[in-house]
């Protein structure tokens, strides 16, 4: 990305290599594409001249290239000559954008884009309008002749309706993000039925009305990927809660769950089940980072999730949650109870073992920063354990007769990160994983020294 309102020239490497000499500077007019992706700081952009010539310049060596163009930053007031030049430039270029960003609504205006609902856009495939809150949907008719339109990201679309005050191709979205969830959700959903990719985040304080319960549960049939960034507003409902007793995703591949600051929300324990159940999903990659629950919840998560084969937990809390009520101080989900349900053989004896949890595992990514504690051979045993179970389970002389093993069952555990940012590694214990690493696991272990 060539940032052009920075004045330093190294934000912009086109322009840096093209000035080194003469055969650099040819070699980048020879590759147009080089010249193709812009950001620009609205704010930033030079009072003293109507045009933005450096704009000028990257957009005559971009040729037709498609243009990934991110106008940045807002303005007080109305926007000045020299920000009007530039959307002018901009908007000539139209039938060259393929990823067009704008966080500032004049800018939008600016862009001139209501008067373009004639104006074809053969290569644009996402928009990203982060800051953008569009009460009517009729405000991305000018997108309407995008033939290969299929990212979508806003701050909040009005979901009422949608059908019939919209032209926009909604129909061809894959990808969608939002920070709200209204009770119309269903009718994103119907329209967009070839979506795999849904994203909403919990980042407005507002009224309750911004997260809504869709009542009965609606159906998602594509959707593979649902993320969800929460925050804590008390004067609201809980994301979490509404989005997982809302949808039903039966072919969900990927779900990831993040806190984005200080989140005290409990967690929604018989939500997540029942949307589990509900979906009959078949979930190959779970990630839960920064959210304070239990480990016994996590382990009831888990144990609904056979089908995982890649799993991540971060515990880490974000620096803001340093105040004594805040979710820094609840117990890790991550202790030894978790460690022991996760090993190829809980409660293992020489009679007979358990059935192993989530026996697909092929990845454990465990971020652990908690002040709580926890056996470190007991995770190594547990990561050993799922190394080469049957040896494992010979070496101990343990009867997997019942396990699953004899069912197919417990995979070889082929990748592990474990973080531990605020405390050191005992390199006596974890060293102990060097010959799986030899044998051909990818292991990575850091602590609180290799982290700073």
């Amino acid at each position: 990305m060539n940032e052009l309102t920075s004045k330093k020239l190294e934000t912009m490497p086109t322009l840096a290599i093209s000035m080194v000499c003469s055969r650099w500077r040819d070699l980048t007019k020879a590759y147009p594409i080089l010249w193709s992706r812009l950001r620009i700081i609205i704010p930033d952009i030079s009072p003293n001249h109507p045009r933005f010539r450096l704009l000028s310049h990257y957009l005559v060596f971009s040729q037709q290239s498609l243009l990934t163009i991110q106008l940045e930053g807002g303005v007080q007031g109305d926007l000045q000559s020299h920000h009007l030049g530039v959307c002018a430039d901009i908007n000539a270029q139209a039938d060259c954008w393929h990823v067009l960003s704008i966080w500032e609504p004049k800018v939008y205006i600016a862009l001139k884009l209501n008067s373009m609902e004639r104006q074809h856009f053969p290569v644009l495939e996402t928009l990203v309008f982060p800051n953008l809150i569009f009460d009517d949907p009729a405000g991305l008719n000018p997108f309407q002749n995008a033939p290969n339109l299929h990212e979508l990201s806003l701050a909040s679309l009005s979901l009422a309706n949608l059908g019939e005050r919209s032209r926009f191709p909604f129909n061809q979205l894959t990808t969608f993000s939002i920070n709200r969830h209204p009770a119309e959700m269903g009718n994103l959903l119907k329209i967009s039925d070839k979506m795999r990719k849904l994203h909403i985040r919990e980042v407005l304080p507002g009224d309750s009305a911004y997260y809504e319960h869709c009542t009965p549960p609606v159906a998602a049939p594509a959707l593979k990927t649902l993320s969800l960034s929460l925050s804590f507003f008390p004067n609201q409902n809980s994301l979490a809660e509404v989005a997982f007793a809302s949808l039903t995703c039966p072919s969900l591949s990927s779900l990831f769950i993040e806190a984005r600051n200080e989140y005290n929300w409990p967690w929604p324990r018989q939500d997540i089940l029942g949307f589990v159940s509900r979906s009959s999903f078949l979930l190959a990659t779970l990630s839960i980072q920064f959210i304070p629950l239990s480990d016994l919840d996590l382990i009831d998560l888990l144990q609904s999730l056979p089908s995982l084969l890649h799993f991540i937990i971060n515990d880490f809390k974000p620096p803001l949650s340093i105040a004594s009520t805040s979710p820094g101080d609840q117990e890790s989900p991550i202790t030894s109870r978790l460690v022991q349900s996760l090993h190829a053989f809980p409660q293992m004896n020489s009679v007979t073992i358990s059935s192993a949890m989530v026996p697909r595992l092929e990845s454990l990514s465990l971020t652990f920063s908690s002040s709580g504690t926890f056996c470190d051979r007991s995770l190594v045993d547990m990561i050993s354990s799922r190394w080469f179970p049957a040896a494992y389970a010979d070496g101990y002389g343990v009867n997997t007769s019942k396990s699953l093993e004899s069912e197919g069952g417990t995979v070889c555990l082929r990748s592990v990160v474990l973080r531990f940012p605020n405390r050191e590694v005992d390199e006596e214990i974890y060293g102990s994983l060097t010959h799986l690493e030899e044998a051909g696991m990818r292991v990575v272990v850091t602590g609180k020294s290799s982290e700073s």
